[in-house]
C-alpha cells in the first residue's frame, strides 16, 4: 500500500443530501442490513491505504448515528464538526488534520452517500487517478460515463480532449435536470462522483486560491485544536467545495473517466434500499470487511474535559 495515502471520508450532514422524512441521514441508514454507505465507504477507503491512514468528518448532532459505526477507529482519525457549515469545512478541516501528520500525505476524498458494486475496479481507478495527480501536479477529479441522462446529478464538462487520460475541466454543473444532462452528454461530459485525488498541499493550494480568508481562519482554528480535543463552536463561515471552491479553481484541476464500476449516488429513499441490499463486492464476488480496524473503542459516552474524539468548528 502507498506509504502516504490517506482517505478522508465526507460524513457530515452538509455532505451528503438529506432524504425526505428520513430520521437518519441516509449515509448512517442501515435498514435491515448489516451496513451502511458509510461504512461500506469506510472500508473502500481502508482498502486503498492502511486503515490508520484513514480520517472521517463528522457532526456532534449525528453523533448518535455515527457512534457505533466508527467504533475501533483510532481518536485522532475522527473529526467531529459542532454544526455543519458546508461540505467545504469539513473537507478543509479533515486536510488540516492530515497534513499535520504527513506533510508529505496524498489524499482521496471518499463522500458517503454512494455506492460501488465493484471495489476492485473503483480502487484500480484511483489508483491511476493518483499517478497521474503526481505527475501532473494537480487534483484529479474522477469522472464517470453515465449510461443516461440521469437528473439531480453532478457533472464535469471538459474543457478538451483527454492528454495522458486526464483533461482540463471546462466548468462543473450541480444538480442538472435531465434535460440539461441531455446537453452535457452530448458535449462529453461525465457524472461527478465527488471523488478527488491529490496531493494534500495541492487541496489545500485550492482552498487558498478560491477562499483565503477562510481558509486562515479554519487552519488557524485546526491548529489551536491539535492539543485541545474539544473546541467549542467557532464562528466559521459557510462554505461550499464544489461551487466555493472547486469551480474557483478549475484551472488546477483535471477530470479523469473511471472505467465502469457500478457507481451510482443515492439521493431518494429507494436509491438508498437498492443500495444496501447491494453490498459492495470486487471482482471475485467478495465483500470487504466492514468495521474490522483493530484498537480501542470510541468511548462516546465521554465527558467534555475526557474526550475520545476531536471536535474543531
Amino acid at each position: 500500500m502507498p506509504e502516504h495515502l490517506w482517505s478522508l471520508v465526507l460524513g457530515s450532514g452538509d455532505v451528503s443530501r438529506a432524504l425526505a422524512s428520513d430520521a437518519a441521514p441516509k449515509q448512517f441508514r442501515r435498514l435491515d442490513t448489516d451496513h451502511s454507505l458509510f461504512e461500506a465507504t469506510l472500508a473502500r477507503a481502508d482498502a486503498l491505504g492502511a486503515p490508520e491512514r484513514t480520517v472521517a468528518v463528522v457532526t456532534s448532532g449525528h453523533m448518535r448515528f455515527w457512534s457505533s459505526q466508527l467504533t475501533g477507529r483510532p481518536f485522532d482519525n475522527i473529526i467531529v464538526q459542532v454544526a455543519s457549515r458546508g461540505s467545504a469545512v469539513g473537507v478543509l478541516l479533515g486536510l488540516d488534520a492530515i497534513l499535520a501528520r504527513d506533510p508529505d500525505a496524498d489524499v482521496v476524498l471518499l463522500p458517503s452517500d454512494q455506492h460501488v458494486t465493484d471495489e476492485t475496479t473503483f480502487a484500480h481507478a484511483v489508483r491511476r487517478a493518483l499517478k497521474a495527480s503526481r505527475q501532473a501536479r494537480c487534483v484529479v477529479a474522477l469522472g464517470v460515463i453515465p449510461e443516461g441522462p440521469a437528473a439531480d446529478l453532478d457533472w464535469i464538462v471538459p474543457a478538451a480532449q483527454p492528454s495522458r487520460g486526464l483533461a482540463r475541466v471546462a466548468r462543473v454543473v450541480e444538480r442538472a435536470s435531465a434535460e440539461e444532462a441531455r446537453r452535457l452528454m452530448a458535449l462529453g461530459a461525465v457524472v461527478s462522483p465527488e471523488v478527488l485525488v491529490g496531493r494534500a498541499e495541492a487541496f489545500h493550494a485550492l482552498f487558498e486560491a478560491a477562499v483565503p480568508a477562510f481558509t486562515q481562519d479554519v487552519d488557524g482554528l485546526v491548529a489551536s485544536s491539535l492539543s485541545n480535543l474539544w473546541l467549542r463552536n467557532a464562528d466559521l463561515s459557510r462554505c461550499d467545495f464544489a461551487s466555493d471552491v472547486l469551480a474557483r479553481s478549475l484551472d488546477h484541476v483535471r477530470v479523469m473517466p473511471a472505467p465502469p464500476c457500478g457507481w451510482s449516488t443515492v439521493v431518494t429513499q429507494e436509491h438508498l434500499r437498492q443500495a444496501l441490499h447491494a453490498p459492495p463486492t470486487d471482482r471475485k464476488g467478495k465483500r470487504p470487511r466492514v468495521g474490522t480496524l483493530q484498537g480501542v473503542a470510541v468511548a462516546l459516552t465521554a465527558r467534555p474535559e475526557e474526550p475520545r474524539a476531536r471536535v474543531v468548528a
